[in-house]
Order: structure tokens, then sequence, then C-alpha cells
């Protein structure tokens, strides 16, 4: 019942910072006259509503309710189109622990102000509590349109119901359903670890929950299972690449990474006709782009294609290849073009070890220059030869 407490928690300190404003606004609008007026027998009737109404809010600040349902009654009269007054009736029905007098409370709050974060929030705790999981997403939709709460906040609050409950198939349904909403909602399942029969299902309808859900499989260590996900996904048919890497003339495609490649913004972006343009300013050791592998063990002539101007000196880009799980580097292979805006193929040999590297990072850094000058490089393709042994 954890979600139910945190709902509750939200009612109460919602309801505290409404009447908090409610209370300041109150103060601020009355005149210096009003202020120093005793007796509230001496005001007028709507002044009188509003001297009520602000010792019925100091009085929740305070945490004093054994007197509320008299001025509640008393407002309810004289103003029974104020929202607060039944807020505050709500939370001290819920405080009581009066949950069929809190529903009806609640109904009457959004009768007069549909957008009360309270009457919302109560009512989403009240579906939750019922397992009535129809009500909760409704609620959980009204709640987004209030905005007065976290978006990935009330989306954990959402999950945690399902979670705590085990029964999916509402909410899948509702992902389905309602794609706009749905990928927010998946995404957070996935960064919460809901169960994979739940979520591997889910998203091949939605691109960018599918690059997150790589990308933690990835973190995880579950290549495998990664991999395998990321072939039913790709427009490979299940089938593994028959070129490595994925991808050789870095084309723009649907293809999500890791087993694509992921370029770094500011250095790199592909090209509209194919490849990778690169700007580099010849410090640091930046990572520029990057793709996650499954290449069989075996030598291999790592060729390169590229053309562009790098100065002498100052500075170059670098090829290197990690073995996974461990991300022990095995191979670093520095590219320099020593023509101008010409077509080069640089050439690099290595080997995958048949122990501990079913898979590999293939990244491309800059290196720093001895004397640091800017360079363009454009990289055209990059593939992996195999070697007779």
């Amino acid at each position: 019942m954890g979600l139910i407490n945190w709902a509750m928690k939200l009612i109460f300190a919602s309801s505290s910072i409404v009447f908090a404003c409610l209370a300041l606004s109150i103060g601020l609008q009355r005149s210096s006259f009003e202020k120093e007026l005793i007796n509230s027998s001496f005001l007028p009737k709507p002044l009188i509503a509003d001297e009520m109404r602000a010792q019925l809010v100091q009085s929740v600040q305070l945490g004093k309710t054994e007197s509320n349902s008299l001025l509640i009654e008393k407002l309810a009269k004289r103003i029974p189109v104020d929202p607060v007054v039944f807020e505050v009736a709500l939370n001290l029905a819920v405080s009581e622990g009066d949950s069929t007098r809190a529903d009806i409370l609640a109904r009457d709050v959004l009768l007069r102000q549909p957008r009360s974060l309270a009457a919302r929030l109560y009512l989403f705790a009240s579906a939750a509590r019922n397992r009535d999981f129809g009500s909760l997403i409704y609620e959980y939709e009204r709640l987004l349109q209030v905005r007065s709460i976290e978006h990935n906040t009330l989306t954990r609050a959402l999950i945690g119901v399902f979670r705590e409950e085990g029964n999916w198939g509402e909410l899948s349904r509702y992902i389905t359903d309602t794609p706009a909403v749905g990928e927010t909602i998946l995404i957070q399942l996935i960064y919460e670890a809901a169960p994979n029969d739940v979520v591997r299902p889910l998203v091949s309808s939605f691109p960018r929950a599918q690059e997150v859900y790589f990308q933690v499989l990835v973190e995880q260590g579950l290549y495998e299972d990664a991999y395998r996900a990321w072939l039913e996904s790709a427009q490979l048919s299940g089938q593994a690449p028959t070129e490595l890497p994925f991808n050789s003339t870095f084309s723009v495609l649907p293809d999500p990474p890791p087993f694509n490649w992921q370029v770094q913004r500011g250095l790199a972006e592909f090209q509209s006709h194919g490849g990778i343009y690169i700007v580099f300013l010849g410090t640091g050791r930046p990572l520029i782009a990057k793709q996650l592998l499954a290449i069989a063990p075996g030598s291999y002539s790592l060729v390169t294609e590229a053309n562009g101007r790098m100065p002498e000196n100052a500075g170059s880009l670098e090829w290197e290849l990690n073995c996974l799980p461990e991300d022990r580097t095995i191979f670093r292979g520095k590219l320099t073009l020593r023509r101008i805006d010409e077509e080069e193929s640089i050439e690099h040999r290595l080997s995958i070890p048949r122990i501990d590297c079913e898979f590999q990072w293939l990244k491309l850094h800059g290196l720093s220059g001895e004397i640091p000058q800017r360079s363009q490089i454009e990289i055209t393709r990059v593939r992996f030869k195999p070697m007779r042994e």
C-alpha cells in the first residue's frame, strides 16, 4: 500500500500549498483598516466570509482540525461555489478515514474546480486502493493535464500500482492504444526494469523506447538479449548483418544504436549522401562515434575510407576496439590523412580472440596534436575484411 500512502502525502502537501497561497492572497487583499478590525460582526457579509476563510486556511496550516467542521459548514452556506472550502473538507474526511464522505467531497470539489490537484490526487489514490484500473488511468490523464506534478513522478506512481498487483494487461493495452502518452510510460517501464515479457512486445511500435530498451540491456550486460531484440526490430528480417560494422557507409537509417552508429553531436554528423562529417580541433581525446559489434573470432583488416583536411601535427583520429564484458582494449589504430580533399584508404590489421570477446565496442576518438588545429574529415566507409589464416 506504499503508493496510496505516497498519494495521500501528496494530497496533504498539495492542499497545504494551496491553502498557504490562498492565505497569502487574502492577507494581501485586505486593507489595513480590515486587519485592525477585531470583531468580525462589524464586517460586511462578503468580508465576513473572507475572514472565516482565512481562519480555516490558518487552522489547516497549524494542524488544528477540531474547529474545521463548523467553519466548513458555515462557509459552505456563505460561499457554496468556493472549491477551497470543499478541499479542506476533503482533507478532513481523509484524515478521519471517512472514505465514503471523501469520495463525495472529491466530486464536489471537481464540480467547482475540475483542475483541483487535491481532488484528482485523492481519486487517483482511491482508484489504486480499489484496484479500479480504468479509473486509475483516467485520473492519471487528468493529473497530466493539471501539470502540477512532475511527469515522471506521476508515471512511476502509475507503474507502482500495476507492479504491486502484478497485472500488466490493462497498462499494456493503454500504452498500445494511446501512443502519445504510452511511449513515455513504456520508457519509464524500461528504466524501472519491468518484466521483459511485458516490455519486449511493446517496444517494436516505439522507436524512441526501442533505443532506450537496447541501451538499458547493454548497461545490464545482457548483450545477447539486446542483440537478438535489435535484430528482430532492425530491417534485417532477424538475420545478422552480412557486413560489419552494420551500416558501414554511415547512411541515415531508422535502426537505433547501439548496434548502429551513435555519433557525438557537435563533433560529427551524418551526411545526407552517406558518411559522417567530423570537425576536430586537435585537443583532448573526445569520443566521436561508436557501435556495438558481434564479430566472430579471427583475423581481420579494418579498412577506413576517408577524405578531408588534417594539417600535419594538428591532431588525428583513432579507432579503438574493446572486448566485452571486461571492456578490455585489444586494438588501437591511428587515422591520419596525408592528402587534401582526396579519398584515402587506411588499413589496420587486428585479431578478435576466441575467449571473452563475443561482443565488442568499436569507438572512434580524436587524438591531441602537437600543434592543435582544426581538422575537417569525412569518413565515407569503414569495414572489417576477414583475412585468411
